[in-house]
């Protein structure tokens, strides 16, 4: 998922450009940027992901369009019944190809095939910011807000309370990794969930500002001006000697 930007949107594709002996060395790939003028509701895009299908769906805080490869379409107002708003702030695809929606005002919107699916405080939602949506490897998703966590299996919302001593600035920070268990961090704590409940697993110096899950089981982790690899729940901390700089992430 992506932070909100006013930028376009670029289409890159590979294409095969000849070089003269003389010439400058010419990249391989080709762009072309859309915004509003081709078709996006708004340049502010907050997520992108392409369904089995084929299309790529694009959010944007003026709403939700699908890219054919020629044309966007918005869906129509009928699929969005009684929302106050069609500003999208966070999207994720799961594994059943559904796109997760959350609204800037609203409820949790699921998108499939069958049809739209509305999740409120009925459900168990609460009306906070998003900040980024993720999947486990029991199919459950992961609505993740500044200072808490909900945590979504079978339509029905439970609050993930982190472990008391997690007292750290910031908002929370969260990722699946390749084995589908999901990791949040919070100032110097990342923790994982596991048999439903948080492992607290490395205790940094500096506050997390980033993660990513790796190809394996493995973690890359941006703590002050430090880039960590942690498998196995061990963190190692990379610099110059493994090719790395030191660098304000």
């Amino acid at each position: 998922l992506f932070r909100s930007s006013p930028v376009a949107l670029i289409a890159l594709a590979a294409v095969g450009i000849s070089r003269g002996a003389s010439a400058e060395p010419a990249s391989s790939w080709a762009h072309r940027a859309y915004q509003t003028e081709d078709g996006l509701p708004d340049n502010s895009i907050t997520g992108m992901a392409q369904t089995s299908d084929g299309y790529l769906w694009v959010a944007t805080k003026g709403g939700l369009v699908r890219f054919d490869g020629e044309e966007f379409r918005t869906l129509p107002r009928a699929n969005f019944p009684s929302l106050p708003s069609r500003s999208v702030r966070a999207m994720f695809r799961d594994h059943k190809d559904r796109l997760w929606l959350s609204m800037e005002r609203g409820p949790l919107l699921c998108l499939s095939p069958e049809g739209l699916q509305s999740y409120t405080v009925r459900e168990g939602m609460i009306n906070q910011r998003v900040v980024t949506l993720a999947e486990d490897k029991e199919g459950a998703i992961w609505v993740v807000h500044p200072s808490q966590m909900r945590r979504l299996l079978n339509g029905q919302a439970h609050q993930a309370d982190l472990p008391g001593d997690w007292r750290g600035q910031g908002d929370l920070l969260a990722v699946t990794d390749a084995r589908g268990d999901f990791w949040c961090a919070k100032g110097t704590q990342v923790g994982v969930w596991q048999h439903g409940r948080w492992q607290v697993s490395i205790n940094l110096e500096a506050p997390v500002t980033a993660f990513s899950a790796g190809s394996r089981s493995n973690l890359w982790i941006a703590a002050g001006s430090r880039l960590f690899r942690c498998e196995d729940r061990k963190s190692t901390r990379l610099n110059s000697s493994h090719g790395y700089i030191s660098y304000a992430v």
